[in-house]
């Protein structure tokens, strides 16, 4: 007994003999199909490559099509995962500054200078870790930040801590550019 390959197809007996299905499912011998008046059909070479060179288009074209369709999640939801990214660091940007606020506000009540240059001293580090939020969140790359940037920035803000001091502060920068990883980052920010 052999496997039925679809209503109007084929199907193979014992001895492999392929033999016609017509619509109903009955098995339809050779004798009786040439009874009918169909003619079997002989394709030449050149329909048969025709045939299959036109079957490659067809999956080639499926394939491109399936392709761009996946491409084009991908793209979706990178675009969403870059947002939420950058939302991350633009919140744990702000956590920060109300932390550094909330030590301002202790810096105010201390009640000597040693307390006052700790709260302050607490500040500026948070603040230097708030800045790399900052610029990776206004920056495209998630993983590198500009050094130069980082440490103006840091500066910046020093000068303005530090404003009784400023003349004896002296600051130089250097304009080169370089791009430094943020697990780097981090620890350059907490030395200046």
């Amino acid at each position: 007994v052999g496997k039925a390959k679809g209503v109007g197809g084929s199907l193979t007996g014992k001895a492999s003999a392929w033999r016609s299905v017509n619509r109903r499912g009955r098995i339809v011998s050779r004798d009786e199909r040439k009874k009918t008046g169909k003619k079997e059909r002989v394709f030449d070479k050149t329909e048969k490559t025709f045939a299959l060179s036109l079957g490659i288009v067809l999956a080639s074209n499926l394939e491109a099509r399936q392709r761009r369709a996946i491409q084009h999640t991908l793209d979706q939801e990178l675009k969403q995962k870059e947002l939420l990214i950058k939302e991350i660091h633009h919140r744990v940007k702000n956590n920060l500054t109300i932390i550094a606020s909330l030590l301002n506000m202790q810096m105010d009540k201390a009640k000597d200078k040693y307390h006052s240059d700790l709260f302050e001293d607490h500040r500026s580090k948070i603040d230097s870790i708030a800045v790399i939020h900052e610029l990776v969140y206004k920056s495209k790359n998630y993983t590198e930040i500009s050094l130069r940037d980082y440490i103006k920035k840091i500066t910046t803000n020093l000068q303005e801590v530090y404003k009784s001091e400023q003349n004896k502060i002296k600051i130089a920068h250097d304009d080169h550019e370089v791009a430094v990883d943020l697990s780097y980052a981090l620890p350059i920010g907490l030395i200046i």
